[in-house]
């Protein structure tokens, strides 16, 4: 089942907006200084060739961007053409029960799930995500949007560095959104350690960022007990770890 481009219009400035709202409010809850806050540029693809050429350098680094935050100009932008890309190929892959779960799925209560999805077919790691089966369309856009906006929020409040960044990324969302609750959540986290292992025995040049969501997932499986992210205290455990580091990390944990 496919959703019509204009109903999925209709929706996504609106998720967009509230998640910015959300997320904001999540960073000063965390302690963080929110006095200076990021402007919201919403746009439908890459910004004006004036702007683009303020952020050239880091555009090369990415074949796709679904968001970008240009500090020059004080603003996160938001760009809908290739967020939609992934929202409708997540759509078709919840209608059609073609989601990537490897047996994690588990009810909850009825009409929700909690599921393991993919967001890029590049990528080992799996999110968790609390799934509405009576409102897919919203839950599909709400998920993407989220992980982009923290990304870009961590580059506006945290770091420049995109590899502490990556790491950062996978932890808020996993916190912020409450799966320390279920246990379903966990046993995705299992998995993606266990894929992680699998992925540097095979690969001799690891992705540095794939790398770094191993580590996420790591952190969040070692502290399974607590229910909130000093993020302070993970910055300073994260931000002089060499990807050799890393590496011998996931190959010493224990699961």
């Amino acid at each position: 089942m496919n959703i019509h481009r204009d109903d999925l219009d209709s929706i996504l400035d609106k998720i967009i907006e509230y998640i910015f709202k959300d997320n904001i409010k999540f960073f000063e809850k965390s302690g963080i200084s929110t006095d200076k806050k990021p402007k919201l540029k919403i746009i439908e693809s890459l910004p004006s060739i004036v702007e683009i050429a303020l952020t050239f350098w880091m555009m090369q680094k990415h074949r796709r961007i679904y968001g970008l935050y240009v500090q020059s100009l004080g603003t996160l932008y938001i760009i809908k053409k290739p967020l939609k890309r992934i929202i409708y190929r997540l759509l078709n892959t919840l209608y059609t029960n073609k989601i990537i779960v490897e047996n994690l799925s588990s009810k909850t209560t009825e009409g929700y799930s909690i599921i393991g999805i993919r967001l890029s077919e590049l990528s080992k790691i799996i999110y968790p995500a609390y799934i509405n089966w009576n409102d897919i369309k919203n839950v599909a856009a709400k998920i993407p949007v989220d992980i982009i906006m923290i990304h870009e929020f961590l580059h506006f409040f945290i770091s420049k560095n995109e590899l502490v960044t990556y790491t950062l990324e996978y932890l808020i969302y996993f916190y912020k959104n409450g799966f320390y609750k279920y246990p379903e959540a966990y046993k995705i986290i299992k998995e993606n350690i266990k894929q992680c292992k699998e992925y540097i025995e095979k690969e001799k040049k690891p992705d540095s960022y794939e790398l770094r969501r191993c580590l996420a997932n790591i952190i969040i499986h070692e502290n399974r007990s607590s229910e909130e992210l000093n993020i302070k205290d993970i910055i300073e455990k994260i931000k002089y770890l060499s990807e050799e580091d890393i590496i011998n990390e996931i190959k010493s944990y224990k699961i």
